[in-house]
């Protein structure tokens, strides 16, 4: 059954909504289901960088409900969590829980957050948030558990959902949302958020963040044949591409998606920055590096190299 009303778009920020429900999810929250937990307190994170508006982006839906997916599986194969009794099911747990953190981070309130996401779940519509922000700050873990709570009632109260079990409490259920959701923030792909993540509950420690790497490929061209450089595996985020070589060629890179199109840069070495997702999808990410034969070559080979800076997926 989906959740009425809910719509929105995913650009190069994530403004997420759109939700279907049927039922399931946590009852109240037990005491500690979770092994080890990130600090209750507010956590602060630099965002890497990119171009285009300044709030805080969050990834598409899909892949913060696999997490949720495989959590469920964890807390019930690995953990040998007993059932509970919940009313929000897993799409809307990730849905609604993004949302009242992407208000978060974006400078609303908890009070303010709650009833924007309750006015979505009412279809009243998407509201803006409080602010841009370069850094994000995610809330004290005691109001977002707040938040959860007050989901719960909403989807038997007022959505009149019937409850389901799930292995997965209200607490550990928001805990582990929000900490993949913040791996995420950083700049991780949605691998290495889901194992960091694990990690934490398998008590091995809070990994700090998701360092951008830069891979560089050596090309040799001595015809009009192209080489391919990569593919590398780019998450979300800034994706910075540099040709360089030498000599008075007029060499072009196109860089693209793996078996998809791809975008034309170069000429003379050139610095390029693109957008993922809103350039490239998240994935293999390759360039293709060719003479510009519309434009007359020195004689002999050209070599040089085509660099990404990224991060990883």
């Amino acid at each position: 059954m989906s959740i009425r009303h809910l719509s929105t778009a995913v650009a190069v920020v994530l403004v997420i909504a759109g939700c279907s429900s049927s039922s399931s999810t946590p009852t109240a929250p037990s005491a500690v289901h979770v092994a080890t937990g990130p600090p209750a307190s507010e956590i602060t994170v630099t965002l890497p960088p990119v171009s285009g508006p300044t709030d805080v982006s969050f990834p598409p839906r899909n892949e913060p409900l696999a997490f949720r997916t495989a959590l469920e599986s964890l807390y019930r194969d690995s953990l040998r969590r007993p059932a509970v009794q919940t009313f929000v099911d897993q799409e809307g747990t990730i849905v609604w829980s993004q949302e009242y953190l992407r208000y978060r981070v974006n400078l609303c309130s908890h009070a303010v957050s709650v009833a924007a996401v309750m006015n979505q779940i009412d279809g009243r519509g998407i509201q803006a948030t409080c602010g841009s922000a370069s850094t994000a700050t995610f809330p004290p873990r005691n109001e977002p558990l707040d938040f959860m709570i007050q989901l719960e009632a909403k989807y038997r109260d007022g959505l009149r959902r019937t409850a389901a079990p799930s292995f997965v409490d209200v607490e550990g259920n928001i805990v582990w949302t929000q900490e993949y959701l913040r791996y995420r923030v950083i700049g991780c792909g949605h691998d290495s958020s889901q194992q960091k993540v694990f990690d934490q509950i398998a008590g091995r420690g809070i990994a700090v963040d998701c360092a951008r790497r830069t891979d560089t490929f050596a090309f040799l061209l001595s015809s009009t044949s192209p080489s391919v450089m990569g593919p590398i595996r780019a998450a979300n985020g800034a994706l910075q591409v540099d040709l360089n070589f030498t000599g008075n060629f007029t060499i072009l890179a196109c860089v693209g998606a793996t078996g998809g199109a791809c975008v034309v840069m170069g000429g003379r070495p050139q610095t390029r920055t693109f957008n993922i997702p809103g350039d490239f999808p998240a994935g293999p990410i390759q360039a293709n590096v060719y003479f510009n034969t519309n434009f007359p070559q020195p004689a002999g080979s050209a070599s040089g190299t085509v660099a990404f800076t990224y991060n990883p997926q």
